[in-house]
């Protein structure tokens, strides 16, 4: 309608749709958050830089197992993910290159039931942290970590560490 001056909008599941629309409406400027938006002069996408904080998270990390394993649950494997697992490897790996990291890829970001079962799966491994880099299913590796009581999670995004002070040793926040 040209009512608005910005639309913005965001998320990596929305990059076609949101191609589409600026295509068909060339006059309103967007703004998309999380992904990028190509060829589409309307749109200025803007993506976070998740791998340094990642990196940071992955320093911790190493520093702090005991096993010398970590383990990370991803929603899904997609572009927007990987970045959080590369910066994270790369700096659980700056500090032990020998250190082992297992990624399990939960298929959602709003299973709690399978993120549960793949924490646990990854702690079984030996892992005795686990980065939750998988939105709502993140719970269920925060639930599983509170039952089992023997290892310990690594938040993204929000300060994860208020919903489980003992079991969350340190969240990644966007700011």
């Amino acid at each position: 309608s040209g009512e608005y001056d910005l639309i913005v909008a965001g998320g990596f599941d929305a990059i076609d749709a949101m191609g589409k629309v600026a295509a068909e409406f060339p006059d309103q400027k967007y703004l998309f958050v999380d992904g990028e938006v190509p060829d589409r002069s309307n749109v200025t996408s803007v993506t976070y830089w998740d791998n340094e904080k990642t990196y940071m998270l992955g320093i911790m990390s190493a520093m702090e197992t005991k096993t010398n394993k970590l383990g990370i649950v991803l929603a899904l494997d997609i572009p927007s993910l990987r970045i959080f697992s590369s910066g994270f490897m790369a700096g659980a790996w700056s500090v032990n290159p020998d250190i082992q990291i297992s990624v399990k890829v939960v298929g959602g970001f709003a299973d709690t039931t399978t993120g549960k079962e793949l924490a646990l799966a990854l702690r079984d491994e030996g892992c005795d942290i686990v980065f939750a880099a998988a939105g709502g299913s993140g719970l269920g590796c925060i639930a599983a970590a509170e039952e089992s009581g023997d290892f310990r999670i690594v938040g993204v995004d929000t300060n994860q560490c208020l919903l489980s002070p003992d079991t969350v040793m340190v969240s990644g926040m966007r700011l």
